[in-house]
């Protein structure tokens, strides 16, 4: 049996309109500690690892045993969208159609049933455990607002977000091109500083895409993502690792790991 009550269904709904603009599918994950995510892009740029933990993001989370559920994003956020102004929905599984079924219910009865089929997903191979073992010789935290707003500087000016790290600053400097040029002094937080960065690129369209999943994590205990951090692990040659810090949640949790970009050859590295 599965019956899993959102408790709060429009935050539940933004956080899958974020990861909608960077995945096509997703394979859902119902642990015994909540609904996990662990999938990475088409063009194995960015790895993507959350927990929406059991009695934070889910007033309900009863399973008889933990499962795996593909689903196709964009029919998945199009559904939510449609029960976005109720307060009673609640996740139930038919095991015979191989469906989820979202049900609307109101003083104990069902008033409406929307279900999504289950998509076959193959494995990816990234196990997000092997991230985990690199150790990051720098850490830096900012608010998302900042890291918005260098985001929209450098949009200006160039396709990829470039770092430097000076030991005292953490630095985005796009230098000079045809367009000018553009350099800023971030007021990044300094958690731990080893290793300089000489120049260290990211495509933008990417963190871009990161800010919109990182505005809605911002949300729902603050009221604004103005207030919220992320925190960032850099170091040359090693992804990115951006991790949103959930404001008033204690266990759930989102990260991003982004390959940098080659400037060599002006693509992106892979996992």
């Amino acid at each position: 049996m599965v019956k899993i009550k959102i408790e709060n269904i429009k935050t539940f709904l933004s956080v899958f309109e974020g990861l909608e603009k960077i995945l096509d599918e997703a394979k859902l994950k119902f642990t015994k500690n909540g609904l996990v995510l662990n999938e990475i892009d088409d063009g194995r740029i960015i790895l993507i690892n959350s927990l929406m933990e059991k009695e934070e993001f889910f007033s309900v989370y009863e399973l008889d045993e933990e499962f795996e559920f593909g689903v196709n994003l964009s029919d998945f956020v199009i559904i939510l969208k449609r029960l976005k102004n109720y307060e009673n929905v609640v996740i139930t599984r038919d095991i015979l159609s191989n469906k989820l079924v979202f049900n609307i219910e109101k003083c104990g009865s069902i008033i409406k049933s929307m279900g999504i089929s289950h998509i076959d997903i193959g494995d990816s191979g990234i196990k997000p455990e092997a991230l985990d073992s690199i150790e990051y010789g720098n850490q830096f935290s900012m608010k998302i607002t900042e890291l918005n707003e260098i985001v929209k500087d450098c949009n200006v000016y160039s396709e990829t977000i470039p770092f430097k790290f000076d030991m005292e600053n953490l630095i985005v400097d796009i230098g000079d091109n045809l367009i000018g040029s553009y350099i800023n002094f971030t007021k990044a937080v300094i958690e731990k500083g080893e290793q300089s960065i000489t120049n260290l690129a990211f495509p933008l369209e990417y963190v871009k895409n990161i800010l919109k999943v990182g505005t809605i994590y911002g949300t729902p205990a603050s009221k604004s993502f103005k207030n919220a951090d992320i925190k960032l692990s850099l170091q040359e040659n090693d992804p990115m690792i951006l991790k949103m810090v959930l404001k008033g949640f204690m266990d759930s949790h989102i990260t991003f790991d982004l390959a940098p970009r080659i400037e060599d050859n002006n693509e992106e590295d892979e996992y």
